[in-house]
C-alpha cells in the first residue's frame, strides 16, 4: 500500500466531520428519540448517540472511501502511549532518526521482532483495541455513503480480525494480512511528520465485515 503523507491524512480526517453530520441527520431520522451528537477535534469516538439525555453509544463514522485511517498518532503522543523501549517506539524512533533506514535496520534488526510480537494474540488483540476503539471507548462502526450505513459491533469486527490474521512486512511497513492472503491493514511511520499511521482500504475492510451481521442498518431495508 503506498504512503499517504500527513497532509492527505488530515485533510480526510477534517472532511470526514461532514460525513459525520450526514449520518447524524440519517441516524435521528430513522431513530424516534435518539440524538445523535457530533464530537469535535481529532478524536475517537466521532458521534455518540444520546437516548433521555444518556449516551448509550459511542460511534466511530467510516465512508466509503478507498482508504480508511484508523489512526494518525504524533510521536509524542506514541512515546505517552508505549514505553520507550516498545517496539513501536523502537519503530518510530529507527524511521525518525534516519530517514532511509538500512536494510538490515528494519529486515533484520526490527522486522522480525514485529512480526513475533504482532503474532501473539494477546499483543494483537491489545493492540487493535487500543488504536482502533480507543480502548473499548468505542463500541460501535457505521460504514456508509453518505446515504445509508451498515453499523457493527466494533467488537465482533476486532474478534474476527484477531482469529483470522499473519504479520508480513513490505518496505516499511508492517501489514497484517487475513488468512487467505489479502491485506488487511498497515501500520506505519512517516519519518517526514514524525507519527504513526493505521490505514486500510474500504475493499479489504468490505472483506472483513462481510463475515459479520450488522446490528443496524440506516435506512433500514
Amino acid at each position: 500500500m503506498p504512503g499517504m503523507t500527513s497532509q492527505l491524512a488530515s485533510l480526510k480526517k477534517l472532511q470526514g466531520h461532514n460525513r459525520e453530520q450526514l449520518f447524524k441527520t440519517l441516524y435521528e431520522d430513522y431513530h424516534p428519540g435518539c440524538v445523535v451528537e457530533v464530537l469535535r477535534g481529532r478524536r475517537k469516538p466521532d458521534v455518540c448517540i444520546k437516548r433521555d439525555g444518556v449516551v448509550i453509544h459511542y460511534i466511530s463514522v467510516k465512508s466509503a472511501d478507498k482508504v480508511i485511517q484508523w489512526e494518525l498518532k504524533s510521536k509524542n503522543k506514541l512515546f505517552a502511549m508505549y514505553s520507550d523501549n516498545h517496539l513501536l517506539t523502537e519503530f518510530m524512533n529507527i524511521r525518525t532518526q534516519n530517514d532511509k533506514p538500512t536494510q538490515k535496520q528494519l529486515f533484520v534488526d526490527y522486522f522480525p521482532k514485529a512480526i513475533a510480537y504482532f503474532t501473539n494474540v494477546d499483543n494483537f488483540k491489545n493492540f487493535i483495541t487500543k488504536h482502533f476503539t480507543n480502548n473499548n471507548e468505542v463500541d460501535l462502526l457505521a460504514v456508509g455513503n453518505g446515504t445509508s450505513y451498515n453499523i457493527y459491533n466494533f467488537q465482533n469486527l476486532l474478534d474476527h480480525m484477531a482469529n483470522n490474521y499473519v504479520v508480513k512486512t513490505s518496505e516499511q511497513q508492517i501489514q497484517i494480512n487475513t488468512t487467505d492472503g489479502y491485506l488487511m491493514f498497515s501500520i506505519e511511520i512517516r519519518s517526514d511528520k514524525k507519527c504513526m499511521l493505521i490505514r486500510q482500504d474500504i475493499a479489504s475492510l468490505n472483506r472483513v465485515l462481510k463475515h459479520i451481521t450488522p446490528v443496524d442498518i440506516v435506512p433500514p431495508v
